[in-house]
């Protein structure tokens, strides 16, 4: 997997996202109440630590799965971020 630039703007990061929600499965999360006809990152939030704050919408705020795999999965691109999520 390749490193995102080293300063990726908002948009970038939420289209990162965007693509990996397109990927997900029902069967790789069950039992976390998704809405996957509208499942789609919100907003992308830089912080002057070079943190990120991402927030997907249309899924349970008790979707831990889906924030551990978002967070691994932008980890991987050199992305450190904390992941909500929220109806």
């Amino acid at each position: 997997m390749e490193n995102a630039p080293s300063d990726p703007s908002p948009k970038l990061v939420e289209e990162y996202v965007e693509m990996y929600l397109s990927r997900l499965t029902r069967p790789d999360y069950p039992g976390e109440p998704i809405n996957w006809a509208d499942l789609h990152c919100i907003e992308a939030k830089q912080f002057k630590d070079g943190s990120w704050l991402v927030r997907i919408g249309e899924c349970s705020p008790e979707a831990n799965k889906l924030c551990r795999d978002v967070r691994h999965y932008l980890h991987g691109l050199g992305i450190t971020a904390d992941v909500i999520t929220e109806w």
